[in-house]
């Protein structure tokens, strides 16, 4: 027996770990309960299957069908239910792209006028020096 909230619970199992709310982080503990008609909360229920989406997710349903006339049933995919989850990591990443891109091309112009200003202040002393006979490279 283990009290939670004022209320005792017996423990019938433990559960391996699992990423339940955030991706990568493990060292959260949850209590799962069983759940019933009164509660609002969404379960889950997540199936492995090596054949056809389709065909896997109207047995599903059928079979959810069968149990309970009256419940609604909505199948996904592992990965589109995980793009939630996916999609603040790419949206980091495209940021980092683009500010990385916007990096290379500013140090590409400072590079740039460097080498030009270089130039241009070599251009009196290479005039100089070609009117007092110096050849040119080649």
């Amino acid at each position: 027996m283990r009290e939670l909230s004022g209320y005792e619970y017996s423990v019938i199992g433990v559960a391996k770990d699992a990423q339940v709310a955030h991706l990568g982080q493990l060292d959260t503990n949850y209590f799962y309960f069983p759940t019933g008609k009164d509660d609002d909360s969404r379960s889950y229920v997540l199936v492995r299957y090596a054949s056809d989406f389709s065909n896997v997710a109207k047995g599903i349903r059928e079979a959810g069908q069968s149990i309970d006339p009256g419940v609604s049933i909505e199948v996904t995919r592992l990965e589109d239910h995980l793009e939630v989850w996916r999609a603040p990591s790419r949206i980091v990443a495209a940021l980092s792209g683009a500010l990385g891109s916007l990096a290379l091309m500013l140090c590409s112009i400072g590079v740039y006028g460097m080498v030009s200003y270089s130039v241009s202040r070599s251009v009196r002393d290479i005039g100089i020096r070609m009117a007092l006979g110096a050849m040119a490279l080649r």
